[in-house]
């Protein structure tokens, strides 16, 4: 009797793998794949091409009034922009914001984005006494001391700084809720008033207490909040500020291929 016939071996090209689709001219490319996708997103990371600030969250739509009387829509800005806020008769804080826009406005300026890539917003924690078409004026009185010899008698343009203000419940809106920046309506209590300027000492008679953070919001033309900092935080500077401004302008002007080497850069927390 002749011995029974070994079981049929499945026929298998050369170079095919036991396990089916796993050695398949396919399945290697995917690997390779895989793996020079893995090495270039290491690279990414450790060489960081590009840097961009974090995606902190959208601000809360919120509608103001600007010094020519025009309504100020915070989501169809189409720009970056960087708020700050203050009032006429507070004087701890609101000069010194005053003159970081102005030569952060002039920075902008120079390089030919101001009023059309970049903007540059006041917005009034005192609404019932400020009034925006005030607020030129306010900003002349506050900042001619940081011109230069060069820059001597030369006025800040009208439309170097938006400045904002409303009803006292439009300005909490935009502040508090918009931009997440505390503050209080001023109130009675110790003045912080001692230089008697006609306005200080408006405000020292009176007897004012401003309590509000004073904040600096950069927000890109999507609505998006990109940085927060303090005028009194260490650092803080026309210069710097300008940095990232032009970081999020930058970024914001991106197209075709350079659009997915900032998203690359957002997943790979490519920060300044």
């Amino acid at each position: 009797m002749s011995a029974p016939a070994p079981p049929a071996q499945a026929s298998r090209r050369p170079g095919q793998a036991a396990f089916g689709w796993a050695g398949s001219p396919w399945m290697r490319a995917a690997g390779t794949a895989a793996v020079v996708l893995a090495v270039a997103a290491g690279l990414f990371a450790a060489l960081r091409p590009v840097q961009v600030l974090p995606r902190l969250g959208p601000v809360a739509p919120f509608e103001l009034v600007d010094h020519r009387g025009q309504a100020f829509l915070s989501h169809r800005r189409g720009r970056t922009v960087l708020y700050a806020v203050g009032a006429a008769r507070e004087q701890r804080h609101t000069p010194a914001t005053l003159e970081l826009l102005v030569r952060l406005s002039r920075l902008l300026e120079q390089q030919g984005w101001l009023g059309s890539q970049a903007e540059l917003a006041f917005v009034t924690v005192d609404p019932e006494h400020d009034r925006p078409e005030q607020l030129p004026q306010l900003l002349g009185q506050r900042t001619g001391g940081v011109r230069s010899a060069g820059q001597a008698g030369q006025g800040v343009p009208d439309s170097a700084i938006t400045w904002l203000g409303g009803t006292p419940a439009a300005v909490k809106l935009a502040v508090g809720a918009g931009l997440g920046v505390y503050f209080e309506l001023p109130v009675p209590g110790q003045g912080q008033i001692r230089e008697q300027t006609p306005q200080q000492a408006q405000a020292q008679a009176s007897g004012l207490r401003f309590v509000f953070d004073p904040a600096l919001v950069l927000v890109d033309p999507q609505g998006v909040v990109r940085g927060r900092w303090r005028v009194t935080d260490p650092g803080v500077s026309a210069g710097r500020l300008f940095t990232q401004m032009a970081s999020v302008i930058r970024e914001a002007q991106a197209t075709g291929v350079q659009r997915w080497v900032y998203e690359g850069a957002h997943l790979f927390l490519c920060r300044p």
